[in-house]
C-alpha cells in the first residue's frame, strides 16, 4: 500500500504543484503524512486483529505514502524559485538533508521505541512531521 501510494503521490505533487502551487501542496503532503503516521499509533492503540485490521493498517500506510511522496515536487519548486541562480545547489543540499533526516530518524526512532514502546512510533512520526509544520512554512 505504501508504495504504490508513493507512486501515486508523486505523481499526483507534481501536477497539483503546477496547478495550485507549491505551498498548498506542500501544506496537504505534510498533513497527509502526519495523518497518516498518527492513524498508525491509533490502529495499533485499538489493538484490532483480523482482515478489518489489515485493511486499516494498509489504508493508514496508504495515507503516508501518498503524503510523504507528494510533498517532494514542491519542495523542489519552492528550492529553486527562491534559490536563483544558487537553486540547483538548494536541491543538492536538500537531498544531503533528506538523507540526514533519514538517519536522524532512526535514531529518533529507536530511542523513541525503547522509551514509549514500538507501538507509538507513528505518534513519534506525526510530532516530528508537526514539529517541522511551521518551521517549513516560514523558511521558504
Amino acid at each position: 500500500a505504501f508504495g504504490v501510494a508513493a507512486v501515486i503521490g508523486s505523481s499526483l505533487g507534481g501536477r497539483f504543484t503546477d496547478r495550485v502551487g507549491p505551498d498548498r501542496v506542500a501544506f496537504v503532503a505534510q498533513l497527509l503524512t502526519g495523518t497518516g503516521l498518527a492513524s498508525l499509533t491509533l490502529l495499533a492503540a485499538l489493538g484490532l486483529q483480523g482482515p478489518a485490521a489489515i485493511l486499516l493498517m494498509a489504508a493508514a500506510m496508504a495515507v503516508w505514502g501518498l503524503g510523504a511522496w507528494s510533498f517532494n515536487p514542491p519542495q523542489q519548486v519552492r528550492l529553486l524559485a527562491s534559490g536563483g541562480d544558487l537553486g540547483p545547489l538548494a536541491l543538492a543540499a536538500t537531498s544531503t538533508a533528506l538523507y540526514a533526516g533519514i538517519a536522524a530518524g532512526g535514531l529518533v526512532g529507536a530511542f523513541g521505541t525503547s522509551t514509549l514502546g514500538v507501538s507509538s512510533l507513528g505518534l513519534i512520526g506525526a510530532a516530528v512531521v508537526a514539529s517541522v509544520f511551521g518551521i517549513g512554512r516560514r523558511s521558504v
